[in-house]
């Protein structure tokens, strides 16, 4: 039942397989695995009231509910068991349908979840390095005790490596390991 569920709200279910939050959901692909969805549930909702027309007990103002129920049940059924056939070749199975919608979207999500996530950290990197070296390396021992020294020393070598600003990387590091606690110490900067 809670596989049914997940398929009746499309956002959830991208939400939930992408493991993203539900800002990210939003975009072409899933719009498409919703719209199917929401045909599907609609067409499971007709039938469902269909049948039970004149036998819905509790009359008529437990009949959206009773509706609904079915049609979950109905729409699953349906999904399970359906296909479409030409010439005696299985072409698609409903299943098959938001599946082929399904799998980009989660996909879509997951790359609009990673996206949000670096525009993040890179927005607090921002704000980290208004503070002067000191203090944000305080902030990083902090955060990290022992590892802060590893996290600091090993972003000063690479910087140093590469031609980077050790600082910014510094920030960076700290803003994508904990960004709870980097946040925390942005906002200290944003108040002075």
């Amino acid at each position: 039942m809670v596989g049914s569920l997940q398929h009746h709200c499309g956002l959830v279910e991208l939400q939930f397989r992408a493991k993203a939050e539900l800002a990210s959901c939003i975009g072409r692909a899933s719009i498409l695995y919703i719209v199917m969805l929401c045909f599907f549930n609609a067409l499971a909702a007709a039938l469902a009231s269909a049948v039970l027309k004149n036998g819905v007990p509790g009359g008529p103002f437990f009949a959206p509910m009773f509706y609904a129920l079915f049609g979950v049940f109905a729409f699953e059924t349906v999904l399970s068991n359906t296909n479409v056939t030409i010439f005696e070749k299985g072409v698609l199975a409903f299943q098959e349908w938001t599946g082929k919608a399904r799998d980009p979207a989660v996909a879509a999500v997951g790359r609009r979840q990673v996206q949000r996530e670096s525009d993040r950290s890179t927005a607090l990197a921002d704000l980290l390095m208004k503070m002067d070296v000191a203090t944000l390396r305080t902030y990083v021992l902090d955060a990290f005790q022992e590892a802060g020294k590893k996290l600091i020393e090993d972003s000063e070598a690479s910087a140093a490596k590469y031609g980077a600003d050790p600082k910014r990387l510094v920030a960076l590091a700290f803003a994508q390991a904990s960004p709870h606690r980097a946040t925390s110490a942005a906002r200290l900067v944003k108040r002075s």
